[in-house]
């Protein structure tokens, strides 16, 4: 990510690219009254980087399940239904009670995300050829 300012400090405007030099380039082309520019390359903890790149396209790319798991998303669905019939027995028509069965429904996408996500299938490649 990349900022760029004019002579007395105003901000102009920014730019994401993959790399710091295509920012810079980017930059240069947009904001050419620009006296001052800023690079931000931050890779620690995932903030920017190739690193947050891979994670963005393998967080939103379709994962077919394998193996277990689609076993395991319906056993996490099925104890949190039952859950979810005992907060709407038990718990009093109200905001909370909405707000508990929403964060449950939240819990549950976050769960099955984790095994699709987190999750790869092994090679078949290997075990396929002949011996």
């Amino acid at each position: 990510m990349g900022e760029a300012f004019d002579r007395t400090g105003a901000f102009l405007g920014g730019v994401e690219a993959d790399s710091a030099r295509e920012v810079l380039e980017k930059l240069q082309l947009k904001h050419k009254e620009a006296t001052e520019f800023r690079i931000r390359t931050e890779t620690a903890q995932g903030e920017q980087g190739p690193s947050v790149i891979a994670e963005i396209e393998n967080t939103f790319t379709y994962h077919k399940p394998f193996g277990d798991q689609p076993q395991r998303y319906e056993a996490i669905r099925n104890i949190a239904k039952s859950l979810a019939y005992r907060i709407h027995r038990s718990c009093p028509p109200s905001r909370e009670r909405s707000l508990a069965l929403t964060h449950l429904q939240s819990a549950i996408m976050f769960a099955n995300a984790s095994i699709a996500i987190n999750e790869r299938e092994p090679e078949q490649a290997a075990s396929n050829t002949p011996a």
